[in-house]
């Protein structure tokens, strides 16, 4: 059944910031960007400090590493590909977390209501009401625990499941989110 065919699902929820750090988690594994900056800090940044420290310890490589050396140089690398990417990790969720709960973006959590129908996404709640199109959403993705509406690689509309206790509204919800992109 196409969208346009479709009866109108409302569904209302509280997004919290656990649905936000949800999505963020969510990311770390799926998004590519997110997945080439965890390889560069986990392979890159380590390498080059390991270059770098080899050619302090054998003074551009005139001379021999001692086992010394050899072991400070491997403990800087190894703590660089271990340390790097879960510091990375942890100031993004420092920033999201900021970013929902200061000045003027406190709103975005609390009360939502969304409306799905044949035309789009319509999601309302503090801050006013906003319209997409499906042609605006960009995909669509399913977990166990929420819904995604990706308006674009980094924004999506978050949809807990947890206050949904009807199966019907669950499945509504789920053959929308199938038919994105289709």
């Amino acid at each position: 059944m196409a969208k346009q065919d479709r009866k109108q699902l409302k569904i209302s929820y509280t997004l919290t910031m656990d649905d936000v750090m949800s999505f963020l988690r969510h990311q770390f594994v799926h998004s590519p960007k997110l997945m080439r900056t965890q390889l560069v800090l986990r392979i890159a940044i380590p390498s080059v400090m390991g270059l770098l420290l080899f050619m302090i310890f054998t003074d551009n490589f005139s001379r021999a590493v001692g086992l010394g050396d050899g072991i400070i140089i491997l403990a800087c690398v190894m703590s660089g590909f271990l340390f790097l990417p879960l510091t990375y990790r942890r100031s993004l969720e420092k920033a999201t977390r900021r970013l929902y709960t200061d000045g003027a973006n406190r709103d975005l959590l609390g009360r939502h209501g969304i409306v799905l129908d044949g035309e789009g996404i319509a999601d309302e709640s503090k801050r006013g009401k906003t319209r997409y199109p499906w042609s605006a959403v960009a995909s669509a993705v399913r977990t166990e625990s929420h819904v995604f509406f990706f308006l674009s690689v980094e924004a999506a509309i978050i949809v807990p499941l947890r206050e949904i206790q009807k199966e019907a509204v669950r499945e509504s919800l789920y053959g929308y989110a199938s038919s994105i992109g289709r």
